[in-house]
């Protein structure tokens, strides 16, 4: 089935044409059959009879596009790359949706196979490739990821692996921590999830979310360095004015795992369980006035113990059991 309205004869108008390509790619979401807006706006302006400025980088980014598509059909002959990424818990649908792929070269004399994932703008446009080894482990001599270098369409800083897929009707990006975490939340219905690639939140990331009106919820395990990158990620974004919400992911779960084992319910837990960034940052100041607290309590304990053995009425003892309650916190 073709364009509607498209490619038929007769007088048309540019409003038509727009009206009935803008229908026609409608229809076809959620197909093989869809297409860029940038194509879209190419058809149109061809058949109004507008010329239409060339981009200077549109032979880079075609040469992108080959090698992300090149790599992703070279994974369907690939068992090991595909055994690899359904033990990891995605599907084929999403595999395809991301257009994930496999490479292999030598590197530091080892013949290293990854998993590519294209790097997309909101355009849906390659810029470039984010590559993971499937066989790492922490003593290997080459590293886990490797991504692209900056280049003139491509800048590491200010880069969002994920933002292709932004949905407006829930202005609220899932800022996570790796390119896994992103397709496997998406999988499971979790609203936005974005990632930065193997660099920490900067002030490019937060300028972008300015610009773009939304708020955030960070989604990081609760290690140490997962908390101190919240904390930096929080500060640098009250700077541009934007506030955001935390959900620390429990049992230092990263949110692959988590989405795993919540599937559907994932995005449901994740909106229950944020909290704002002011309670995020009175955490630490929480727990040290918690454990104070308690040492005093029980430096207290012996009077308390002490003082209640004169109270010879019931009325005496019920009023010292409100009385140590309302000023120690300590239930008789």
């Amino acid at each position: 089935m073709g364009p509607k309205n498209i490619s038929g004869k007769g007088e048309r108008n540019v409003g038509s044409d727009c009206f009935a390509f803008i229908q026609w790619m409608s229809e076809h979401d959620g197909t093989d059959h869809k297409i860029s807006w940038r194509e879209a706006v190419e058809i149109l302006a061809k058949r109004a009879g507008i010329p239409m400025e060339t981009d200077q980088y549109d032979k880079a980014y075609q040469l992108l596009h080959k090698i992300a598509m090149k790599r992703h059909e070279a994974l369907s002959d690939d068992n090991e790359a595909l055994e690899y990424l359904w033990s990891r818990g995605l599907t084929d649908e999403t595999i395809v949706k991301w257009k994930l792929g496999v490479t292999q070269k030598n590197e530091f004399g080892h013949d290293i196979k990854r998993i590519s994932f294209p790097l997309l703008t909101k355009y849906d446009r390659v810029v470039g490739q984010s590559c993971r080894a499937i066989k790492w482990e922490h003593d290997s001599k080459f590293p886990k990821y490797w991504n692209s270098s900056n280049s003139e369409i491509f800048h590491k800083r200010s880069y969002l692996y994920g933002m292709h897929n932004y949905d407006s009707n829930f202005p609220e990006l899932r800022i996570t921590e790796g390119t896994m975490d992103v397709i496997t939340a998406d999988q499971f219905g979790v609203m936005n999830p974005v990632c930065s690639l193997g660099t920490a939140f900067t002030r490019e990331h937060a300028m972008i979310i300015k610009n773009m009106g939304v708020s955030v919820c960070f989604c990081m395990d609760g290690d140490e360095a997962g908390l101190k990158g919240m904390r930096r990620a929080v500060d640098i974004l009250k700077e541009f004015g934007v506030y955001a919400k935390v959900f620390i992911i429990p049992d230092n779960m990263d949110l692959a795992e988590f989405s795993l084992k919540m599937k559907e319910k994932t995005e449901e837990y994740i909106q229950e369980h944020s909290m704002m960034c002011w309670e995020f940052e009175l955490q630490a100041a929480m727990k040290t006035f918690s454990s104070q607290l308690t040492a005093l309590r029980a430096k207290a304990m012996p009077d308390i113990i002490n003082a209640s053995k004169c109270i010879t009425s019931q009325e005496d003892k019920i009023l010292m059991k409100s009385f140590v309650k309302e000023k120690f916190g300590i239930e008789l």
